[in-house]
């Protein structure tokens, strides 16, 4: 994801739902040990239209592929910008 975006989204195992779900007995560290990078074939990028852009299109036709849509770019992203934002797991 990265061409895409800096962050990766947090991807928890079926097996560690009920862990990542449970803040009486887990605490912050044991969540954070449940985050792993996702297999490679977790995700997959699609060209979308601009359909997306606009909270008024709420159907499942703004998720079909695009082929005049612009693909992300193949090259290496920039370095992240420094962090502004609290880091729960940093």
């Amino acid at each position: 994801l990265a061409p895409i975006h800096d962050r990766m989204p947090a991807v928890i195992a079926p097996e560690d739902f009920a862990a990542w779900l449970d803040t009486r007995t887990v605490t912050a560290a044991e969540a954070a040990k449940l985050l792993r990078p996702a297999p490679d074939a977790t995700f997959e990028a699609v060209p979308v239209g601009d359909r997306v852009n606009a909270v008024g299109n709420d159907d499942p036709g703004v998720r079909e592929a695009d082929a005049t849509a612009a693909p992300a770019p193949a090259e290496e992203p920039a370095a992240p910008a420094e962090k502004t934002q609290f880091d729960l797991f940093g």
